[in-house]
């Protein structure tokens, strides 16, 4: 049995096939039917986050939408290659049949066949259901800074921490209270959806690493060229983690290589992390990309822009709210992140947010001495003794992020349920007729 609130994406100017479609898919979900520009199909693909998605190879009077298909279809094979790829068309056109199984669809599917179609979906459904990479994933949070220097990368590795921490407490509920340096856990046997993933995508390059004491030669760039090998294996082997467990990915050390990596596929990196890990926390503290940027935060569960009451980070974050305002990115789901928060030191944390239109997550204190003396030795105040003002005003800002204990295993949650559901009704049947034999 299949959930009923699906999301189909079908790619096509043909309106009264789309009508076709969701006739037939009626009761499984919703179809959304659009027809964006090439460039724009992989970020609204991101955005709305389908359970399947179909494109347009019926006949035409001419090869242009053909093309445009095939090309498609190619580009959501190497971007999205776990979501199901589903070629409407006839099966008495077997030359269209070819040219959509060879630009990587999942399947082909004649419309007017109904029984067979919905035979189809329901079987990639389920396929999908219990071979997607993390559906326990707790989202990912997203950190942007007014400027650099402002704290954005501490803010990250200690967020990191302390959610990593989380994460394993939840999975491992023998261990509650205990430090995460503590549990009899062993880092290389936490499995990715178990795991927060710091994506170190600010400026300078690789700050987060150094302080998290950890190297990697295997960068974003790199992660982009693999994007259609990336899985749990590859995931587990390139990507470093430290002994809590968090892994980390980031910008390679000459920026010039990032200049190969188109807008679609950095953001569908960004989604295929999201499949993997339990969570995906990014620092883009100083990254200089409105629509890359945008592009995140549409994606991101949680996005927290940073600042301090400086007069020089206060103008950064005008702009930075300027430049998103020019990407159309509606910036209600912001929240605002005070860091070094003093209210001696001008406006408070209340009139920054009320002058920006921002909703305050909350303040952090400014305790730059403990910060750097911890983090030069290669440590995290939350590795440490004492309930550190820093730490408790953390604790305070991510109250809540965590839902509640995730369940490793639930690739398919709702079908176990189902299944559970039937045995149980089988015992009670088996239970009832040797009752009414005694």
């Amino acid at each position: 049995m299949l959930q009923k609130n699906h999301r189909f994406l079908f790619y096509s100017e043909n309106l009264a096939l789309g009508s076709q479609l969701s006739a037939a898919l009626d009761g499984l979900g919703l179809l959304t039917q659009e027809c964006p520009t090439d460039e724009a199909l992989p970020v609204r693909f991101t955005e709305m986050q389908p359970q399947m998605a179909f494109l347009d190879f019926m006949p035409h009077n001419d090869d242009k939408q053909l093309k445009r298909s095939v090309h498609q279809a190619t580009m959501l094979a190497r971007l999205f290659p776990h979501i199901p790829r589903v070629a409407i068309g006839k099966l008495s056109e077997p030359g269209t049949a070819i040219a959509a199984l060879r630009a990587g669809v999942t399947d082909f599917i004649d419309p007017d066949q109904k029984h067979d179609f919905l035979d189809a979906v329901h079987r990639m459904l389920l396929a999908a259901g219990t071979t997607s990479g993390t559906p326990s994933c707790q989202g990912s949070i997203l950190l942007l800074g007014a400027r650099v220097g402002v704290g954005t990368s501490t803010l990250a590795v200690h967020l990191a921490g302390l959610m990593q921490n989380r994460l394993t407490l939840a999975a491992n509920p023998g261990n509650h209270g205990k430090s995460i340096t503590k549990t009899s856990v062993r880092p290389e046997g936490i499995p990715l959806s178990e795991r927060a993933c710091l994506l170190d995508l600010g400026m300078p390059v690789a700050d987060c690493l150094l302080y998290l004491n950890m190297r990697s030669d295997f960068h974003f760039m790199d992660a982009v060229q693999n994007l259609r090998r990336l899985d749990n294996t590859l995931l587990s082997s390139a990507l470093p983690h430290n002994q809590a467990g968090i892994s980390a990915l980031a910008l390679p050390r000459t920026l010039e290589q990032m200049r190969d990596a188109s807008l679609a596929d950095s953001l569908a990196l960004f989604e295929r992390l999201r499949d993997y890990f339990g969570l995906l926390i990014t620092d883009a503290g100083g990254l200089s990309n409105p629509q890359f940027i945008a592009g995140l935060a549409q994606t991101a569960t949680h996005t927290w822009v940073v600042t301090d009451q400086s007069v020089g980070a206060l103008v950064s974050l005008a702009d930075l709210l300027d430049e998103l305002d020019e990407q159309q990115f509606d910036r209600s789901g912001i929240r605002l992140v005070v860091n070094r928060y003093d209210p001696r030191y001008g406006m408070n944390a209340a009139q920054i947010a009320d002058r920006f239109k921002l909703t305050l997550q909350g303040t952090l204190p400014d305790h730059t001495l403990a910060l750097r003396n911890s983090m030069n030795i290669g440590k995290l105040l939350i590795d440490g003794k004492g309930r550190d003002p820093y730490v408790k005003a953390l604790q305070a800002l991510t109250h809540g992020l965590l839902p509640g204990p995730i369940a490793p295993a639930q690739s398919s949650h709702w079908l176990s349920e189902k299944f559970a559901a039937v045995r149980r009704h089988t015992a009670a049947r088996r239970d009832q007729r040797q009752g009414q034999q005694t």
